[in-house]
């Protein structure tokens, strides 16, 4: 994981507090997170200094924090799902990618992949509910006379369980 004299290649990684908690300080090539939250990310400069071995450790530390995996009838998935009248398929952010630049993964927009044929729609948020639901969301739930519920992915699967009877869902799996 050595870089060339000549370029400065990057890695960008979360950290819980925890034993990550401390990078910063133990090494110089542990910075902020570069364009990212400053407080739960960091950038790894990778010229050498810090073993290859915690590196290789943080991104797997990384991957199990913003992953979270849902099972579903048996099912294990770890990418955003749509629940649309009882099928279930993997989100296409393709249409929201257009928004990403204003936050800093790709929000729910009106354009994306969503099930509107419902008269509840629940979102899930994520973990710690950081999914950006626009504004032309809202809007368009509230044109096509569907209740919303707008909740962290956790309370969103508690809101599942309740009942599905003309509910769809979206549930983003991470952050």
């Amino acid at each position: 994981m050595r870089a060339a004299a000549d370029q400065r290649q990057l890695q960008n990684v979360t950290a819980s507090l925890g034993p990550h908690s401390g990078l910063r300080g133990r090494h110089a090539a542990v910075t902020v997170g570069y364009h990212l939250s400053k407080r739960h990310w960091n950038t790894i400069t990778l010229d050498g200094s810090v073993p290859d071995e915690e590196v290789l450790e943080l991104i797997g530390h990384a991957y199990d924090l913003v992953v979270v995996p849902i099972r579903v009838d048996g099912v294990t998935y770890d990418h955003d799902l749509v629940i649309d009248r009882g099928k279930i398929r993997k989100r296409k952010k393709a249409a929201s990618r257009r928004f990403r630049g204003a936050y800093w993964h790709t929000p729910l927009s009106a354009a994306g992949d969503i099930p509107w044929r419902c008269r509840r729609l629940v979102i899930g948020t994520g973990a710690d509910g950081a999914l950006p639901v626009l504004q032309q969301v809202r809007e368009e739930v509230r044109r096509r006379k569907i209740d919303l519920v707008v909740v962290p992915t956790a309370e969103a699967i508690g809101v599942l369980a309740q009942t599905t009877k003309d509910t769809n869902a979206i549930l983003h799996l991470t952050c």
